[in-house]
């Protein structure tokens, strides 16, 4: 009786082996066809990729098939080859063939078409398929976690998106296969005590970045914010579009009402809302987005601050390292580098400014008689610096190295600090009638010599 039941296991496991043999000649060929996402936008230009791999024998050599649409609203485009509804592809065994699509119909407001895509083979056939469709919107704006809502500071403002046809869609990979962008306009009016407009961050490009199961866009510089000269209640008003090309599909908007309250910053943050230059125009919406995304590091991240900072407080000119040492000058006077988190902030500065990074080193006058600044072969130092009331603030690059030429006058100890990206280091000498050649190295964090 166990001879039978093992002989007749056998014959049906022989019997399934062939079955499934069969299936697959007939119906079900070895091969993988999937769509790089599984959603596009419906505009002209929209963009997809089918990665087909054959998991045939190595011995049996390629074969052919034909790939081809049922909605006749696009073209498959062959590596080198054909392009159109219907293509003709040839399959290594186990070596992926990737297949461009494009959209080529027109812009569907409703319900997304479901594209299908089938590939015939002489073992058999498969499909898959897509959507055609997105219905992108504001889902929420809201001041970034830690914020300050105050009068006469930027007010950073995070921006979650939602596709309402995919509301678990990966956005990010979604968005980046269209080799396209996301345009955010932003747009403000205060409502207290009477209806007036406010500074915003005006148009932005973005892409999108996921954080913690949301989605929200991110300008290629700084991030969207608005400016409130007074106390009271703010309407912002967020809308944007998907543009592919010359081609757009508006974003559908959202709107958020907030009060500003609570008395104009102080300090650092007084001295951020400064780097704004008045007026309208886009060299203030700049510089407006980079003192928002400040303004939203600090004071957690200062030297985050710091690097978002640089590019505003560098400029466009063709000298960076005078246009960071006059404005390092404000903020050392705004705040003191005694504060370690001021210090970061600097540090953050220097690492993100145009030309750099950059190193800073400061030398207190208070007991020098006389101070030369050389470059190593004795020439006058042609690098940035700028003399203080109390102090010289000299700019280096990584690199370069400075001699300084000091003489004591007597009265009092004199400090010199190097600050680089990577930390400080300070070395003080006793007050005297002395005179030293001192070589600071920019790219070194060590101690100016000797």
């Amino acid at each position: 009786m166990r001879r039978f039941r093992s002989l007749r296991g056998l014959i049906l496991g022989a019997l399934w082996v062939l079955g499934s043999a069969l299936g697959t000649a007939q119906g079900a060929p070895r091969v993988e066809l999937v769509p790089r996402v599984p959603a596009i936008p419906s505009l002209p230009g929209a963009r997809n990729e089918l990665r087909l791999h054959w998991k045939g024998d190595l011995a049996s050599g390629p074969q052919r098939g034909v790939l081809s649409l049922t909605s006749g609203l696009g073209v498959l485009s062959v590596p080198g080859g054909a392009e159109g509804p219907r293509v003709e592809v040839e399959l290594d065994p186990g070596v992926p063939l990737a297949v461009a699509y494009r959209y080529t119909g027109p812009d569907l407001k409703g319900k997304p078409l479901r594209e299908e895509v089938d590939l015939t083979l002489p073992e058999g056939s498969v499909r898959t398929g897509f959507d055609v469709g997105m219905a992108l919107e504001v889902q929420k704006v809201s001041p970034v976690p830690g914020a300050r809502v105050s009068p006469g500071l930027p007010v950073p403002l995070r921006v979650e998106v939602v596709d309402r046809f995919h509301p678990g869609a990966n956005l990010p990979a979604w968005i980046a296969a269209q080799q396209g962008f996301l345009e955010l306009r932003l747009e403000g009016q205060s409502l207290d005590p009477e209806p007036s407009g406010l500074r915003t961050t005006g148009t932005q490009r973005c892409s999108v970045r996921e954080r913690s199961g949301r989605f929200e866009l991110v300008p290629q510089a700084g991030v969207p914010a608005f400016l409130a000269p007074h106390r009271g209640r703010v309407r912002i008003q967020v809308q944007g579009a998907l543009i592919l090309g010359n081609a757009r599909s508006p974003l559908a908007g959202g709107i958020q009402e907030l009060t500003v309250e609570g008395e104009p910053p102080a300090g650092v943050l007084l001295w951020m809302a400064g780097r704004i230059p008045p007026g309208e125009g886009e060299a203030p919406s700049r510089s407006l987005a980079a003192v928002a995304q400040a303004a939203a590091f600090w004071p957690a991240d200062p030297r985050g601050a710091g690097k978002a900072l640089a590019p505003i407080l560098t400029g466009e000119g063709a000298d960076p390292g005078g246009a960071l040492l006059r404005n390092a000058a404000e903020l050392l006077e705004a705040a003191p580098p005694g504060e370690e988190t001021n210090l970061r902030l600097l540090q953050g500065v220097l690492t993100g400014a145009r030309g750099g990074p950059w190193g800073l080193v400061r030398v207190d006058r208070g007991g020098l008689k006389a101070l030369r600044l050389l470059d190593t072969q004795g020439a006058p130092y042609g690098g940035p610096k700028v003399a203080l009331p109390r102090e010289t603030l000299v700019g280096l690059r990584a690199g370069q190295r400075l001699v300084l030429r000091l003489s004591g006058n007597g009265g009092a100890p004199v400090t010199l600090t190097k600050i680089l990206p990577e930390g400080v280091r300070s070395k003080t000498y006793p007050a005297g009638t002395w005179e030293k050649a001192v070589t600071v190295y920019g790219d070194r964090l060590a101690a100016p010599a000797p």
